[in-house]
């Protein structure tokens, strides 16, 4: 997710259930655009707004987001009205109002914490909460999440679509956390200590491969085609791999649970598997 409009000691007070002040003031703007005039003001004390402003508290509803822009259907010009819904299967879930930029800083999909002023139930923060465990992505992956989605939408399961859609927008995310990095961003590991280190099972969302002690290589794609062969470490410390008859090398280092394989100006990236 992008940045928010509020910083983290904002975003802390909120983790606390409290409103933050600049929260507070964006809350009193709004009580002053509804209640103008001399009947607004009157009846200003009733507010929802108010209530929420004089109580400084916040709701925290977590679950998988959905998103909508309300322009209006009258010829008139308006101004866009921005909601929010977030599903779980707790809490009946209901559109809630927010800002434009809490709006456009959330995913479009994804699950999340919602910070929810309790009157007058209008989102005051977000942040996002980690994807659910991606392994290997294919398209029939992709394929089978769309029908999910699909189906759930089918049978008007608002909260099922909304944790499909979720699950389908990790996907991505998980294979951009993989995607390649400059190469002149690795640093190289000792040969010695790569011997050692690469030792054991590694994945990203384009394969997973395992180095053997005794040398022996085993590798799956995405696609589920498995490939054998035999990994060794040169005196130069390059990664050495015969795999379908065919010999390769490439420069390789690991990082902690990290290992990153340097192919032809191209730099894959795995983690390790660990039990």
């Amino acid at each position: 997710m992008a940045e928010g409009p509020f910083g983290d000691d904002v975003l802390a007070a909120n983790r606390r259930g409290e409103l933050g002040p600049p929260q507070l003031t964006r809350l009193g703007h709004q009580l002053d655009r509804n209640h103008s005039g001399i009947l607004g003001r009157l009846s200003r004390g009733l507010s929802p707004f108010a209530k929420d402003i004089k109580g400084g508290r916040v709701d925290i509803v977590e679950g998988a987001i959905t998103k909508k822009v309300d322009i209006g259907i009258s010829e008139l010009p308006t101004s866009p009205r921005y909601f929010i819904r977030v599903a779980n299967r707790a809490v009946v879930t209901h559109w809630m109002r927010t800002d434009k930029d809490v709006f456009e800083s959330a995913p479009d999909a994804g699950f999340v914490r919602a910070f929810v002023a309790p009157h007058s139930r209008w989102i005051i923060n977000l942040e996002m909460l980690p994807d659910p465990p991606v392994g290997n992505v294919s398209v029939s992956d992709l394929a089978r999440g769309e029908a999910v989605r699909r189906k759930a939408k089918h049978a008007h399961d608002v909260v099922g679509e909304a944790e499909a859609r979720a699950d389908l927008g990790a996907m991505p995310r998980k294979v951009e956390s993989f995607l390649p990095v400059p190469p002149a961003a690795v640093e190289p590991t000792h040969p010695d200590a790569l011997r050692t280190e690469i030792v054991g099972t590694w994945e990203s969302p384009f394969m997973t491969i395992t180095f053997g002690e005794n040398g022996t290589l085993a590798a799956k794609l995405s696609t589920g085609t498995a490939i054998d062969g035999s990994w060794s470490i040169g005196a130069d410390g390059q990664l050495r791999a015969e795999m379908m008859g065919g010999a390769g090398s490439a420069n390789a280092t690991v990082a902690g649970d990290r290992l990153t394989v340097v192919l032809d100006g191209q730099a894959l990236q795995l983690d390790r598997v660990t039990a």
